[in-house]
């Protein structure tokens, strides 16, 4: 079976939007009324909100990814969580709260991201999900680049690759938002979609797998001494040299801890010859040590 999902967004940025307590669920539910795609009518049955479950995918498994892109510009230190709901009531797996510091820094583009992300659900047919998100600043612009989407589980991952690093890097300077370079030993790459020596931070399509979809994921743990007491980090998956595809990224907020981790996750995109993915990191603290064994960028196939 070929690919099937959807990955709903939104036409333009939310601006004054209040996502702070309302009866019943954290913050308030949010609402899509563009769609990058959506190949069975995923999204069609009249309530933006919702994803619901065609009949034809009773008894399937699928994956849910949020990803809300707030503007940071003019905001500090606050709080803001978000929620998968199933049918109205049920809360999966994949719930986040964070803690995030907003500066003009977060990935050059006054932004924080939250993302969540679901293990596989058994479906149901006419099964609704929709995601609710919170934040206590009750005056806030959602990003248009933020998206919702499911990916039926329909194939064996036959096409993959694992980027890592040679070895620890030290003193590393990422306090403006840099591509990671990947120099070590694949870990695997089916269709060689990496090279560790030539353009090393990049995952560069190749022609054969024109058409699929896919979903790229990338890790960065720093650490090798305390980070900076209130540091930032953020990492993007951008693609094409773009730093907002979608709205990928995840940001954390460390404090006196001896490591900090990252990650990103895509929602499933569809691959064209000659894309190039590539992890974005950000790092307030200008000197950490980023650890090879614990840090990696991938893709791999979905449809």
């Amino acid at each position: 079976m070929s690919f099937r999902g959807a990955l709903v967004k939104k036409s333009v940025d939310q601006t004054g939007a209040n996502y702070s307590n309302t009866s019943g669920i954290l913050g308030a539910i949010l609402s899509w009324d563009a769609e990058g795609y959506d190949t069975d009518g995923f999204h069609s049955g009249g309530d933006p909100t919702k994803i619901i479950v065609p009949s034809q995918f009773n008894n399937k498994y699928g994956r849910l990814n949020l990803c809300v892109s707030i503007d940071a510009s003019s905001m500090g230190l606050t709080q803001h969580g978000a929620d998968i709901y199933k049918n109205g009531s049920v809360v999966y797996p994949g719930t986040a709260t964070t803690r995030r510091k907003l500066t003009a820094n977060d990935q050059g583009a006054n932004a924080s991201w939250l993302q969540i992300s679901t293990g596989p659900i058994l479906l149901a047919s006419a099964d609704e999900f929709t995601s609710a998100f919170f934040d206590e600043d009750s005056s806030i612009t959602i990003k248009a680049e933020s998206a919702f989407s499911i990916e039926i589980l329909t194939r064996k991952n036959t096409h993959r690759v694992l980027a890592k690093k040679a070895a620890d890097q030290t003193s590393a300077n990422y306090s403006t938002p840099t591509a990671i370079a990947w120099d070590g030993t694949d870990v695997y790459d089916t269709d060689s979609l990496h090279d560790p020596s030539s353009s090393n931070t990049k995952i560069i399509v190749p022609a054969g797998l024109n058409g699929l979809y896919a979903v790229a994921v990338a890790q960065v743990t720093c650490g090798g001494s305390t980070v900076t007491n209130g540091s930032a980090s953020a990492l993007a998956i951008r693609k094409n040299n773009s730093l907002t595809y979608n709205g990928f990224g995840g940001q954390t907020l460390v404090s006196s801890v001896s490591s900090c981790w990252t990650n990103a996750r895509t929602h499933p995109f569809q691959l064209t010859t000659g894309d190039e993915i590539e992890g974005l990191y950000y790092n307030s603290d200008s000197s950490i040590t980023v650890l090879a064994t614990q840090s990696s960028l991938g893709l791999y196939v979905v449809g």
